[in-house]
C-alpha cells in the first residue's frame, strides 16, 4: 500500500470516528497551517491577522503551528478546526478522501496562483514559455504535474521569502506563487513584485476558509461564523482590513459567496 493511500485511509477512519462522537461537541480550537512569512509560527503575517480579525467575536482559540502538525492535530481532534483550507482543496491534494465528515465556512478570500518571471525578462504567458527554464514552486504544490513543457527544471522551496529571493537573484527563471501572498513577501523584502500575466492562472488556488469536523455543535458554530463573515462583507469592514495591507479588496473578495 502506498503512503498516500495509507494516509487517506487513516484520515477516513479519523473522519468516521469523528461522526460517532457526541453531537454536542463544538470546536474550541482553530489551527493555522503555518507556512512562512504571511502565516508564521509566531502568529504574525497577513493570514494570521485576517483570521483573528474574523473570529474575534467567536468562542474559539486560534494557534498557528507548522503545517503538518496543524493538519495532524485537526484530524485527530474533533474539537478542532483548520485554516486556511477548503474541503475541495483538501480532496484535490489527497488530504481527505471525500467531503464526508467535514464542513466549511464561507470564503474569507479567494487568492489566485500566478507565474512570475525574472525582472527584466519576458513575462510568462503560458506553460510553453517555461520551456528550458528553472522554476521555483512551493513544496507540496501540484505545479510539476500541471505545468508541462519540455526541459523544465523544477525546484521545490519550503520558505516563501527564500522562493522570492531565488527569482530576483537569478537562481531561477520563473516562480509559481499565490497572490496576495507573493506581493506581501516582496514588499517585506523591500522589492517590487516581479512581472506576471494576470490572465495566466494555471493552477487552482482554492479559497481560504475554515474547515471543521461535521457535528451538530460545529454546525451551530459555523452558522454563527458565516453570519459574522457576511456582516463584515456587507459593512465594508473586511474590505477596509485588506486596504490596510495595501491590497485591492475587490480582487480577492469578489465572488467569495459563489
Amino acid at each position: 500500500m502506498g503512503a498516500t493511500a495509507a494516509f487517506c485511509i487513516c484520515l477516513l477512519a479519523s473522519s468516521t470516528a469523528a461522526l460517532a462522537e457526541p453531537p454536542e461537541i463544538q470546536a474550541n480550537r482553530l489551527y493555522g497551517t503555518a507556512w512562512g512569512l504571511t502565516l508564521a509560527n509566531d502568529g504574525t503575517g497577513f493570514y494570521n491577522e485576517l483570521v483573528r480579525f474574523v473570529i474575534a467575536p467567536i468562542n474559539i482559540d486560534y494557534e498557528a503551528v507548522p503545517y503538518r502538525r496543524a493538519m495532524r492535530r485537526f484530524y485527530d481532534d474533533i474539537g478542532s478546526c483548520v485554516y486556511p483550507k477548503s474541503i475541495s482543496t483538501m480532496i484535490r491534494t489527497q488530504d481527505i478522501p471525500s467531503a464526508a465528515g467535514f464542513i466549511e465556512s464561507v470564503a474569507l478570500l479567494k487568492p489566485f496562483v500566478a507565474v512570475f518571471s525574472r525582472p527584466g525578462f519576458e513575462t510568462i504567458h503560458s506553460a510553453a514559455d517555461l520551456t528550458g527554464k528553472r522554476v521555483a514552486y512551493a513544496m507540496g504544490s501540484k505545479a510539476t504535474q500541471i505545468l508541462q513543457a519540455p526541459n523544465i527544471f523544477f525546484i521545490a522551496v519550503a520558505d516563501e521569502a527564500a522562493k522570492a529571493q531565488m527569482l530576483t537573484s537569478g537562481r531561477v527563471d520563473a516562480m509559481v506563487g499565490s497572490l496576495p501572498d507573493a506581493g506581501l513577501v516582496y514588499r517585506s523584502l523591500g522589492e517590487t513584485l516581479p512581472p506576471y500575466d494576470r490572465n495566466f492562472r494555471p493552477l487552482p488556488a482554492g479559497s481560504a476558509r475554515i474547515v471543521c469536523h461535521n457535528t451538530p455543535g460545529n454546525q451551530a458554530l459555523m452558522d454563527s461564523l458565516n453570519k459574522h463573515i457576511r456582516e463584515l462583507h456587507k459593512s465594508g469592514e473586511l474590505a477596509r482590513f485588506f486596504s490596510k495591507y495595501g491590497l485591492d479588496a475587490e480582487q480577492y473578495l469578489a465572488n467569495v459567496f459563489d
